[in-house]
């Protein structure tokens, strides 16, 4: 359980007592009014993400320009000492603000020295915890401006590239809320190894959405769409995915599920009649699962990894 903090300035006694906590203490300091709130268990993702990258592009995967900038200035190994993820965009579709909490196994104090030895990375007053350290870090490689950043003590560091809503961060930290946010759609994405909750989809699309063409009805259907959620879990042979999507007040979510439905029919019918359609296109259209509940709709599918390699050849022109 989280044991919350008795006031501002004290020290944080400890966020985080367990693994079942990081989603508690994410919410309660990345706060709630997040447009895009999304989670990645590392430890889960490890295990089977190379595996399948390298069945899907038929190449080995290589370490991304914000990982390597991570580890290069905080001194944390990515791919072992990191438990998992969440991070949240406060904006629109062109918002460049977002935040992040990362879980792991580091010594906080080695963190500590490895950013003290940078140039470019200066400590910077706070308003969180006693026990906390906070970093503006300015000459940023694999982004603009300046990122802000926190060592908590209880094996988590905050991220914000905002200076207003990393302050934020700090004083939740202090006064340690009840954990708010995350949208109703959560409870069903939670147990997934990597989720996100887009709690407004209309804020995440353009202004303008196609009306013709192959995808035509997309624009029109996510417009009925108010918040909507996607989980995955991957293993050796297989993954799971779950699309849930909430329909806005005026739409009945049956009225959803059956647009759905009819798109995925129109779908299969276009492959029937056309003779170069890979048939796994067709067995896979008819394993979707469309349900409609009563304020959400689901779609789901698995697919097995040798499935994920024929349509990684399928989207690579090679056919299967």
């Amino acid at each position: 359980m989280l044991l919350a903090s008795a006031a501002t300035g004290c020290d944080s006694e400890s966020l985080v007592s367990s693994d079942s906590d990081h989603l508690n203490t994410a919410l309660s300091l990345l706060g709630s009014d997040g447009v895009v709130l999304g989670y990645a268990d590392f430890e889960a993702i490890e295990r089977h993400a190379d595996l399948w990258y390298e069945t899907v592009t038929g190449e080995a995967p290589e370490r991304d320009a914000i990982s390597d900038e991570f580890e290069s200035r905080t001194g944390v190994d990515v791919e072992n000492d990191v438990r998992a993820m969440f991070g949240t965009i406060h904006g629109g579709i062109e918002s460049e603000q977002g935040s992040a909490i990362v879980f792991g196994t580091w010594d906080s104090d080695e963190v500590i020295d490895h950013l003290d030895l940078h140039t470019g990375i200066s400590r910077v007053e706070h308003s969180g915890p006693d026990d906390f350290t906070a970093y503006g870090v300015t000459d940023m490689r694999a982004g603009d401006g300046t990122l802000f950043l926190a060592v908590s003590p209880d094996g988590f560091i905050l991220m914000s590239s905002s200076e207003s809503r990393f302050e934020s961060m700090m004083q939740r930290a202090s006064s340690m809320e009840p954990p708010t946010g995350g949208g109703p759609l959560l409870d069903d994405l939670a147990p997934y190894d990597a989720w996100m909750v887009v709690n407004d989809v209309r804020s995440m699309l353009p202004d303008v959405m196609p009306r013709d063409g192959q995808f035509g009805m997309v624009g029109p259907l996510l417009e009925t769409v108010a918040a909507a959620g996607f989980g995955a879990d991957l293993t050796d042979e297989s993954a799971e995915a779950l699309l849930l999507l909430q329909p806005r007040d005026d739409v009945r979510a049956e009225d959803l599920a059956n647009i759905i439905r009819g798109a995925i029919s129109a779908a299969r019918f276009q492959f029937m009649n056309d003779p170069d359609a890979p048939a796994m296109l067709l067995d896979l259209l008819e394993r979707v699962e469309v349900e409609a509940r009563s304020t959400t709709v689901t779609v789901s599918i698995s697919i097995s990894r040798s499935e994920a390699a024929d349509l990684g050849q399928i989207f690579n022109g090679d056919g299967v």
